[in-house]
């Protein structure tokens, strides 16, 4: 019987081991590219490795009141199969959402999904061979490999039994175990400065992914708490940050700016809204008696208009650009709500808080005491202005889709939301459109649908404000409209050949969306006769919401880079898949010199200096001249003017400037402009360098800290 315990032993040992170091391949970088943890430190690695020892240890005393070995090394060999696989589920998730897991981001999965979630299960399945995930598996197939091994030498067939002191010891090393290990994270938070969103980064990696996830269901939460009595302290720090102010400090380069830039200090603008000003004329209200069609479009990353094959089937939308103010250093500021945290920062100016989806929940004040959210909103100041204005939202989803049926009225003030089951009702089908567009409306019916209203309320002389939303190309960009459904289109396979066989399938077929997309930028503005269609005063303003997602090595591949043997940065990577698209386009009613499909733009020209969705929130109050009000709180600068500033990925916590791209959570980080490397740097230069991203990321995180909380608790109604 020795022979067969020393076997039971060794799969013991072996469980707890193989257990113990597997949940480093999701919360090292190293291994695992879809997210950015912190510094390694000795100390955070010790504690979780001891806190994840506990949490096994308290799963073999739980196993060990079953007395057959055999039956005990199989329930061991499940769970480790279980762990395994809850492994390769929260990789998915960094995958998809960029951050780390915790329990109240399966919030976001209330979206119907009608046929998206298998294909993303699909795609994710193919990681395991394509990303090599397979490692998670790799203590499940030890083990398995071990059991059936042990099996044909030895009958494990026996009891083992544990006394009443074996038992007590061992809860007691769990409990020694678990207490110490808590009390140290508790301890290395609370000294360590980071934004919420990077406190389950910080946790998974310093706590351990299994205790941390394990407190979370007995309603641990990690993020920042709120002290009521503290309501004034958390106003006076936001009031720093405000910038609704007729002048005030940046903090970046210590220059005094006003709220709304002159026409002399704006960036590179021009056109015949300006030309026809003083150039010491506020841009305030240039656009005031404006009709306002703000249009969200989907996963649009910039790097689309970079790669010269690409940007070549961009025909309408670079026609567009020539015409339009364009925000080409441009970024998104979503957290894990992805489409829906773009809506807060361009209706409502603010950074989501990065760890929650405020579209589920609010109005749950069962759940959430403070889930009654109260912002100023660009809806509720345009109603402010003119109570006959029309505010209606439009999107080729179902209503519930992110709550908006709910939130979108009551929350951002919306009159209206025009969904797929309107769309249904009149007639808005996929045979209509010669498109199938999977479980959604096609985005032809939704600018048929827009430019139809827009006719109606021109006609009545209503003043509105029309948001669209485009659906596609939506992950995992399965429904292809052009090229086929799931891009099986006979007559386009030889699209993009150049890199068959080089990107994964995935970013294949989101590339393939540029034709739709060029389509689209046509169809809003085209009649079916080929004419420009002008609804007179009407200002379209576009914004990208987020990033595509995809797999990083693929940017080299798309960049040419694999054919010059380099690669980009990890920072640069990142910062390219958070840069988006933004511009401002005001048709006039004349088409330019040298010809075009749409009119002449009135506001021309070219932001080159970095901008983010908050920013945009400001720049409409000022160019429609909104009412805003003292108590409202402005975080975003100008969108035209020459002030510096930095936009956040609220998921990730990278942070890019005109010099910088840095993380909140690590300290390497690149420069972009002047295109040297630390290790060019002289050493007093990098000194320099070090010393102006410290002193930046603490400004950044302090913002954060009181925005957050003053976003998670509704303290904007309070501060009221």
């Amino acid at each position: 019987m020795r022979r067969e315990i020393k076997y039971y032993m060794i799969f013991i040992i072996l469980f707890l081991i193989l257990n113990i170091f597997n949940p480093l391949i999701v919360t090292t970088q190293t291994l695992n590219r879809y997210i950015v943890p912190f510094d390694y430190s000795v100390w955070g690695f010790l504690n979780a490795f001891f806190s994840n020892l506990a949490f096994l240890l308290t799963i073999v005393w739980l196993v060990s009141f079953i007395k057959d070995a055999k039956k005990r090394m199989l329930v061991l060999l499940i769970f480790t199969f279980a762990l395994n696989g809850m492994l390769f589920a929260i990789n998915i998730f960094h995958r998809y959402y960029g951050t780390a897991f915790t329990i109240k981001a399966l919030s976001i999965f209330k979206n119907p999904t009608a046929g998206v979630g298998t294909t993303i299960l699909f795609e994710s399945l193919k990681e395991l061979i394509t990303y090599y995930r397979i490692i998670l598996f790799i203590p499940f197939i030890a083990l398995l490999l071990f059991v059936i091994s042990i099996n044909k030498k030895a009958n494990m067939a026996f009891e083992v039994k544990i006394g009443l002191k074996g038992h007590l010891a061992h809860l007691l090393i769990v409990f020694i175990l678990s207490i110490s290990t808590f009390t140290v994270f508790q301890s290395q938070l609370e000294k360590t400065p980071m934004v919420d969103s990077s406190r389950t980064t910080f946790a998974a990696q310093n706590l351990g992914i299994y205790q941390y996830h394990v407190l979370e269901l007995l309603g641990y939460d990690v993020k920042e708490a709120y002290d009521e009595s503290k309501l004034d302290d958390v106003k006076s720090k936001l009031d720093s940050f405000n910038k609704n102010k007729s002048t005030y400090v940046n903090f970046i380069d210590d220059s005094t700016y006003t709220f709304s830039p002159q026409i002399k200090d704006a960036q590179n603008l021009t056109g015949k809204l300006v030309a026809e000003r003083d150039e010491s004329e506020y841009l305030t209200g240039i656009l005031e008696g404006y009709d306002v069609v703000l249009i969200h479009l989907e996963t649009f990353n910039h790097f689309l208009l970079e790669i010269d094959v690409l940007n070549e089937r961009f025909k309408y939308l670079n026609e567009l650009l020539k015409e339009s103010y364009v925000f080409s250093n441009f970024y998104t500021n979503v957290g894990i709500g992805n489409s829906f945290d773009a809506e807060v920062s361009v209706l409502a100016g603010l950074n989501a808080n990065g760890t929650s989806n405020i579209a589920w929940e609010y109005g749950n004040t069962n759940s959430n005491p403070y889930a009654d959210f109260n912002f100023t909103t660009i809806p509720k100041l345009l109603k402010q202005k003119d109570s006959n204005y029309h505010l209606e939202s439009i999107h080729g989803d179902t209503k519930v889709f992110y709550n908006r049926d709910v939130v979108h009225p009551n929350m951002f003030g919306f009159d209206a939301y025009y969904a797929l089951e309107e769309f249904m009702e009149d007639g808005y089908t996929h045979e209509a459109f010669d498109h199938d567009a999977g479980n959604w409306v096609s985005d032809r019916a939704l600018f048929a649908k827009m430019n139809e209203k827009i006719t109606n309320l021109k006609s009545t002389n209503t003043p509105f404000m029309l948001f669209p939303i485009t659906m596609m190309p939506h992950i995992p960009y399965w429904h292809d409209p052009i090229n086929g459904t799931n891009g099986s289109n006979p007559e386009k396979d030889l699209l993009f050949s150049e890199f068959k066989g080089k990107i994964d399938e995935q970013t294949m077929r989101y590339i393939k969306y540029i034709d739709y997309y060029d389509e689209l930028f046509y169809r809003m503005f085209v009649d079916e006769s080929g004419e420009f269609m002008n609804h007179g005063k009407t200002a379209y303003l576009f914004y990208g919401d987020h990033g595509s997602g995809i797999a990083n090595g693929d940017l080299d591949v798309l960049y040419g880079n694999d054919k010059l043997d380099i690669k980009m940065p990890n920072s640069e990577l990142r910062r390219t898949l958070l840069r988006t698209i933004a511009f401002l386009y005001v048709p006039g009613d004349e088409k330019p010199e040298y010809g075009s499909t749409f009119n002449e733009g009135l506001i021309k020209g070219e932001q080159t200096l970095v901008r983010g969705q908050t920013d945009l929130y400001r720049t409409m109050i000022d160019l429609f001249n909104l009412p805003i009000s003292s108590a409202d709180y402005v975080y975003g600068v100008h969108g035209m003017s020459n002030e510096p500033t930095f936009s956040i990925d609220n998921k990730g916590g990278d942070v890019i400037t005109d010099k910088f791209i840095f993380s909140l959570t690590s300290s390497n980080f690149d420069e972009i402009n002047d295109g040297m490397t630390l290790s060019e740097a002289e050493i007093e230069y990098r000194i320099l360098v070090l010393e102006e991203i410290r002193v930046l990321k603490e400004y950044i995180i302090e913002f954060k800290k009181y925005s957050d909380l003053a976003i998670n608790y509704n303290l904007y109604q309070e501060f009221k």
